[in-house]
């Protein structure tokens, strides 16, 4: 196995979380940036198409624009998580 086979590897069995908002499940995954910083990346190209501006699209976007942390940190998770609790999503979302 060569080193790139053995990186693609560890890139691919790294750490998940499937986060439930409506409808829909956003995943984000642990990887490692081009840089080789560590970053939560947003799975969204596997949502479905009627995903993008739902209620619970803009639901997301409102909660991550108004975080502090970003997808670079490692707490994102633990407060994004927090966030929606603090603010927990409901069908009337306004899609502005």
């Amino acid at each position: 196995m060569t080193y790139a086979d053995k990186a693609k590897e560890w890139i691919q069995s790294s750490p998940y979380v499937d986060i439930p908002v409506g409808r829909f499940t956003l995943r984000f995954h642990m990887t490692i940036s081009r840089d080789w910083g560590w970053t939560w990346d947003f799975m969204n190209w596997l949502l479905p198409k009627d995903y993008f501006d739902s209620p619970e699209d803009v639901y997301f976007e409102d909660i991550y624009h108004a975080m502090t942390a970003d997808l670079h940190d490692m707490e994102f998770i633990d407060e994004l998580l927090e966030a929606m609790q603090k603010k927990p999503f409901n069908q009337g979302e306004a899609n502005d």
